[in-house]
């Protein structure tokens, strides 16, 4: 169980977001128990928020486990249509701001990727904005090469056009990612 295995060192620490990435790779194996044992260990880390990343068609069975004991709120990237451009639309500019009542510290967390992938940070409107061409843009395509989405937890994602007309909201939540 690769990844897990830095868990045991986790043992009686907590932190306030966990990401278990590619559920897909944990199966049965001969070192099972150790490998449930470890899963369990991250799943109770997380003190605020927990995401589980994975690939629906490729699920593991501790997941397919946990699922059959509660609910699991799912996001579903397909579920959201490519903008291919509206008009004149030459740019769309992307907005990621904290959800209003859920504090500051959902932009605050993931401000250092955000700059690493070309945002910059609005001070009077605190949010980090990237502006793109309008031709050929997709929500899912932005959503699956954004490296801080797994971490965002109570922010929000306002896609514009050149004119500053609103296209689509999107609101993160406590989600798996598949």
């Amino acid at each position: 169980m690769q990844g897990l295995g830095t868990l045991a060192r986790a043992h009686k620490t907590m932190s306030g977001i966990v990401n278990i990435a590619d559920m897909s790779s944990f199966k049965p194996t001969p070192t099972e128990n150790e490998d449930r044992r470890l899963f369990y260990v991250a799943l109770t880390r997380a003190v605020e928020t927990l995401f589980i990343i994975t690939e629906s068609k490729n699920s593991s069975p501790f997941l397919d486990e946990l699922n059959s004991k509660m609910e699991i709120s799912v996001l579903n990237w397909s579920d959201y249509q490519p903008f291919m451009g509206v008009g004149n639309t030459l740019y769309i500019t992307v907005k990621v701001g904290n959800q209003i009542g859920k504090g500051s510290n959902g932009t605050y967390t993931i401000s250092h990727l955000l700059k690493a992938e070309g945002h910059g940070w609005n001070k009077t409107k605190k949010v980090w904005y990237r502006t793109y061409p309008a031709e050929g843009f997709s929500i899912p395509e932005y959503f699956d090469n954004a490296n801080w989405i797994s971490q965002a937890v109570g922010i929000e994602v306002r896609f514009y056009d050149d004119e500053e007309n609103e296209l689509a909201v999107y609101l993160s939540e406590v989600c798996v990612l598949r």
